[in-house]
């Protein structure tokens, strides 16, 4: 079952919405109600601000004082009974002490939880390091606001990696500061270093005053400006005997304090701990070069010598170093200055945080609808057939549910490894890369980058067919490797090889993408697939019904009756999922929606196969009520990327295949422009492919997804090679876009292929639709004139439907020139 979009956010003291964790939650709480999400915030302790009842949720407060007592227990549990009979299914906990509490207690009533750790740990004392563990059992998910607080998370709290994830803090547009309503300079002309902070010893504010000092030994215009609450004695004292107390002053608690940072010129903190620094933001929202400790997440957010610098906690000098490097060059402050605003909007915004929390949300928010055979199924079948066969593909599966969550460098390292091994192997191995490398004067030894990699020439179609055997390894027995056929559609059929580890690693990406998708392992499926297989043999009926549980809707056979006949299986069987070709789904959707049928409701749908148009993805959504996950593979290497729960591009897979996107000259293409995919297979040893072209075109992103995985995007397809039709002026165009376009922008039409089989002339294959009238096909032509001009002829032909491959799929463009 989806997540219902409502949530419940638990503290244990909600104070002003002025300090850091809590200015997130109100900004947070904001936006989840602006996307139509039902918030209510519960605290453990009352506070003023609460009592005065302006946080923009319902506020429910649980007076829960010790956390340690049966009757804190018992009130917690009651809440959680309230909880559900609002419906609310997911909690997200903010402190210490709710975190020990609530997630035991919540998942006896079947409530997830989310916690949210924000600093270095420095709370964690011995009671807490006990218990912290045990109640992190029962916790969901983990959100941490950098890495380095995801690190220590992780290990205190002994959480698999695989639940935390880090979702750095979301600011607003910036309104600037006004110097004038801020900070006033003790001398004209004079350089002002600044901090905001509270006066604690975690701050060390007393390093900075020392360095301040240090350094107006070399430049006298220095002064130090403070802002921030706690008693400025101890400091001031200080400075006065460093002979530095007429340069410093303490401006107290300020409630805006970017008209205090925008009058700085350098702007520190050289705190002992952070976990991720609003101040820090702060600074570099108002254009500030920044000086401030290696510690905590600070390294995340400034790099050094780019948008400021990083000094050893404590280390006076370094500091006060930075400090006059900074100041004897205004070029240089507003050089960091702009470099740290920008990286402050691109990485740090508002919407970035509330698509990485709502991605969390949907993904932890959903409430399992599992049949007692489901469950069988994913915890004891299939362990248990793994086991007989000795198969790793499970133990892949748990390693690739891990791998996704990595950050990006680390993910690349790893699949660089296996790039590197795999290439030494295919050279000592394979007949038809070591003569190829021979050929090409490439030694494996030397490859060192993806600059040397791509010395090795690509690998075509033409190359497997006429030399399979010669791919296949020296080491493996051709009879006794797993075979496939390609289905042929683009003129070359290929003959294939797998070796069973391969075949196991590619069944494990599968079942990762599944889960991306809403299809959990040992779910019942509805495919929509040509020539399904019939289970002969008892070992074929007991997986059948124990593992696959697949229902079959036969693509081949595609009529209102065959339909109809697989509604009533549907309603019968109850699957959780669907998975098919993409224009065959949209086709029983089509059904479903003509025929008013509004009670098939899957977890999850996977399009595969063929590209997933997007009025075809809006109907099948519509049909079934469930987002559809676009899946893109080949036989050849199995798969390439998949969609996310966020469904905005799709991510690569990148610890089995490595992708590049190339122009017609196999050079790299820049990112962001359609390039022709090719890959390297990762997994295959028994019959390696390396640089294979896969003849589909596609775009790169390398921007990070909002669910948070360190897998790139393959932001979209645009076709096959075959697929794009030629212009007579040397130009191509996307065959598969032009359907599209023509499909959304003119009425009338169900269907269409485009056939060019001459240079100068297209035949357009056209089903007629419900809403056809006399003018269709001259606005068609019109809508096909704005491409090609009136030296191609346009042929408009009635067909019943489009005819398919013998694989089941459907071309929707194809170019014979």
């Amino acid at each position: 079952m989806r997540f219902n979009r409502r949530i419940c956010i638990l503290m244990d003291l909600y104070k002003n919405p002025w300090a850091g964790t809590e200015s997130q939650v109100y900004k947070l709480t904001e936006m989840l109600q602006a996307d139509g999400i039902e918030v209510r915030l519960a605290v453990l302790r009352n506070s003023d601000y609460v009592e005065e009842g302006d946080f923009p949720a319902p506020v429910d407060v649980l007076n829960i004082g010790s956390v340690a007592s049966v009757a804190s227990a018992w009130r917690m549990f009651r809440y959680g009974l309230e909880l559900r009979k609002r419906g609310i299914q997911l909690v997200h906990i903010f402190f210490n002490d709710a975190s020990v509490l609530a997630p035991p207690i919540l998942w006896m009533l079947g409530i997830r939880t989310l916690i949210s750790r924000r600093d270095m740990g420095f709370w964690y004392n011995d009671q807490y390091r006990k218990l912290l563990p045990w109640t992190g059992r029962y916790v969901s998910g983990a959100i941490c606001n950098s890495e380095a607080v995801s690190d220590i998370t992780a290990q205190v709290e002994k959480l698999s990696r695989d639940k935390v994830h880090v979702i750095y803090n979301g600011y607003p547009e910036r309104v600037p500061g006004d110097p004038g309503r801020g900070l006033t300079r003790k001398n004209t002309g004079s350089i002002v270093v600044g901090i905001v902070a509270n006066l604690r010893p975690i701050k060390r504010i007393s390093d900075l005053v020392d360095a301040v000092a240090r350094a107006s030994k070399s430049n006298p215009d220095l002064e130090l400006h403070v802002v921030g609450d706690g008693d400025p004695q101890p400091y001031l004292q200080l400075a006065d005997r460093l002979g530095a107390v007429e340069r410093c002053v303490f401006w107290g608690s300020q409630p805006n304090p970017d008209d205090f940072i925008a009058g700085f010129d350098i702007a520190v903190l050289c705190s002992e701990s952070e976990g991720f620094s609003n101040a820090i933001i702060e600074y570099m929202r108002n254009g500030k070069p920044v000086i401030c400790t290696r510690t905590g997440g600070n390294p995340e957010i400034v790099e050094h010598g780019v948008n400021g610098y990083l000094v050893p906690v404590g280390d006076v000098k370094a500091l006060a170093d930075r400090i006059l490097d900074l100041a004897g060059s205004a070029s240089l402050r507003q050089q960091m200055g702009a470099r740290g605003q920008e990286k402050v909007n691109r990485e740090y915004s508002v919407d970035r945080m509330r698509e990485r929390h709502l991605a969390l949300y949907e993904r932890y928010g959903k409430k399992e609808k599992q049949t007692m055979l489901d469950k069988l199924s994913k915890h004891f079948f299939y362990p248990a057939w793994d086991m007989k066969d000795r198969s790793s593909r499970l133990q892949e599966w748990r390693e690739l549910e891990k791998q996704q969550w990595l950050p990006r460098k680390e993910l690349e390292q790893l699949q660089w490894s296996r790039l590197r091994k795999m290439v030494a192997y295919a050279a000592r191995n394979s007949p038809f890369y070591r003569q190829l490398f021979q050929q090409h004067g490439i030694d494996p030894k030397v490859i060192r980058s993806l600059a040397d990699f791509r010395a090795i020439p690509v690998t075509t179609k033409v190359d497997i067919r006429n030399n399979t055997d010669a791919f296949i390894s020296e080491p493996y027995n051709k009879a006794s490797l797993v075979r496939a056929k390609t289905g042929g559609s683009t003129g070359v059929s290929l003959n294939l090889f797998f070796d069973e580890a391969c075949q196991e690693r590619r069944n494990a990406a599968q079942l990762m993408a599944d889960r991306w998708a809403g299809w959990d392992l040992g779910m019942k499926k509805a495919s929509v697939w040509g020539n399904p297989p019939v289970a002969k043999t008892v070992k074929q009926k007991l997986r059948n019904n124990l593992l696959d549980r697949t229902i079959y809707l036969d693509t081949m056979d595609l009529n209102d009756q065959s339909m109809g006949a697989f509604v009533q299986r549907w309603r019968d069987e109850k699957p959780g999922a669907v998975f098919g070709h993409a224009h065959s789904i949209y086709i029983f959707a089509r059904y479903l929606l003509d025929n008013a049928v509004t009670d098939l409701r899957p977890e999850g749908i996977v399009a595969t196969s063929m590209m997933l148009l997007e009025h075809e993805r809006r109907d099948i959504e519509l049909a079934f009520d469930c987002k559809v996950t676009n899946r893109y593979g080949c036989e050849e290497v199995g798969l390439i990327a998949c969609e996310c729960e966020v469904h905005k591009g799709m991510h690569l897979n990148t610890p089995h295949v490595l992708v590049e996107f190339l122009d017609e000259n196999d050079q790299p293409v820049a990112e962001g422009e359609p390039g022709k995919i090719v890959v390297t297979d990762l997994n295959n040893f028994a019959m390696p492919l390396i640089r294979y072209r896969v003849e589909d075109i596609g775009v790169y992103s390398s921007r990070e997804c909002a669910c948070g995985r360190g897998m790139p995007i393959l932001e979209r397809l645009e076709g096959r090679v075959a697929d794009f039709l030629k212009l007579p002026s040397g130009g191509r165009v996307a065959g598969i876009s032009l359907v599209e376009r023509t499909l959304t922008k003119v009425p009338g039409i169900e269907q269409m292929q485009l056939v060019q089989e001459q240079l100068d002339q297209v035949l357009i294959r056209r089903v007629k639709g419900k809403d056809y009238t006399s003018t269709t096909d001259s606005e068609l032509t019109a809508a096909m004139r704005e491409v090609f001009d009136e030296s191609v002829e346009l042929k408009i032909e009635t067909v019943d439907a489009i005819p398919q491959e013998p694989s089941g799929k459907y071309r929707f463009s194809i170019c014979k020139v």
